[in-house]
């Protein structure tokens, strides 16, 4: 085997083995993270247990293409080892088709958990970018499966079949799943910088959700390296849209899960500052009180106890402040309400989502626990 033939090797076994071990660690963090905030496992945690499945199936598909020449070149091939090659691709092409449209059905349904509920723009947009979606899998995966007549002529079982203009095709799906891709990065943009959050908890919380641009950054590679096939020298020329496709799957996966990973960041570094919480609110005997009136800058607030909400979303969930108008004529001198509920200064009442937190001590010569509790506020 040549130098080069062997450095293909190593290429291709190195790439799919990474990612593949990458593919999995993520999905088992995403699974702990999810256990770890007391939360139920949601559509989107399923689903992309399958589509792992997917991403196993392409790092194979690399692997049985090693094994059939990918990498070689086709004139130095017999006629079986060709043959094969092409009956691998076949499979390897629409497991990509279903590995792309998976990983955007996972985004969306992880949107759809945490942002549904924020405006009805939103969940009308999601269900547009979601039927593109479908309709671009339904087109590629038709596409893939009949781009040749009868379909054994894709792999040469037939003299007499005829097939599409291949590279065109396999270049304008391309294209059009990097417009696939940008919309679905672009929904969450607008919900999340409308967050009563701070702008560099705004700014994170964007960088965290856009990771999903190497995803772009993957396909662009691929669809330069699909300019290069040859159809002449297949097995040789296509070695690099192989692995860039395994590269735009698996980074898409990765990336998809880490938003829900962060809050195992979130619990592991944010020890401290629970703690200086814990302090504080001991300190200040009225702050934990749940019912209190709070101003802050001409606003007055109230804390509400979240750990039911938090416990059947999770802890990756972003709690939303919510703003309720009121109507000011129906308050007395005094600010409260009929209800007995304070009532908001020019008519609008913050309400901010709270974890409800309690530790319990007990020191060595006391066998009676103490039960400490706290609010940490939740974005």
């Amino acid at each position: 085997m040549r130098s080069s033939e062997t450095y293909n090797w190593r290429l291709t076994i190195g790439v799919a083995t990474t990612l593949l071990i990458l593919v999995y660690l993520s999905y088992i963090l995403r699974l702990w993270a999810r256990s770890r905030s007391a939360a139920r496992l949601w559509w989107d945690d399923y689903w992309m247990g399958f589509v792992l499945l997917l991403c196993t199936a392409m790092s194979v598909g690399d692997y049985v293409g090693l094994l059939f020449g990918s990498g070689q070149h086709q004139d130095e091939l017999d006629a079986y080892t060709v043959r094969h090659f092409k009956i691998n691709l076949y499979v390897y092409m629409c497991t990509w088709s279903a590995g792309v449209f998976g990983v955007k059905v996972g985004i969306l349904l992880f949107y759809w958990r945490i942002f549904s509920t924020t405006s009805r723009a939103f969940r009308v947009s999601c269900f547009v970018v979601s039927g593109f979606c479908f309709v671009q899998f339904i087109i590629n995966i038709f596409v893939f499966i009949f781009q040749c007549s009868p379909i054994g002529q894709f792999w040469g079982e037939t003299a007499n079949g005829i097939c599409i203009n291949q590279v065109s095709f396999y270049l304008a799906s391309a294209i059009i799943n990097v417009f696939g891709d940008l919309f679905v990065l672009s929904l969450p943009i607008p919900v999340i910088w409308r967050l009563h959050a701070a702008k560099s908890r705004r700014v994170a919380l964007l960088f965290v959700f856009l990771l999903g641009a190497l995803v772009c950054v993957a396909s662009g590679f691929r669809i330069l390296s699909v300019t290069l096939i040859e159809e002449a020298d297949f097995t040789y020329s296509n070695l690099a849209g192989g692995i860039w496709s395994t590269v735009e799957v698996h980074t898409g996966y990765i990336t998809a899960n880490l938003p829900t990973i962060r809050s195992l960041l979130r619990m592991k570094f944010g020890k401290n500052q629970t703690a200086a919480s814990s302090s504080y609110q001991r300190g200040n005997s009225k702050a934990q009180q749940p019912n209190n009136a709070i101003g802050t800058g001409g606003t007055r607030g109230r804390w509400k106890g979240a750990s039911a909400a938090a416990t059947d979303l999770g802890s990756d969930t972003v709690a939303l402040t919510t703003v309720e108008w009121a109507d000011p004529a129906s308050s007395g001198a005094s600010g409260i309400s009929d209800s007995g509920e304070p009532l908001p200064i020019n008519g609008i009442n913050v309400r901010t989502v709270v974890d409800q937190v309690e530790e319990q001590w007990a020191p060595a010569d006391d066998r009676e626990s103490k039960t400490m509790s706290y609010q940490v506020p939740r974005f």
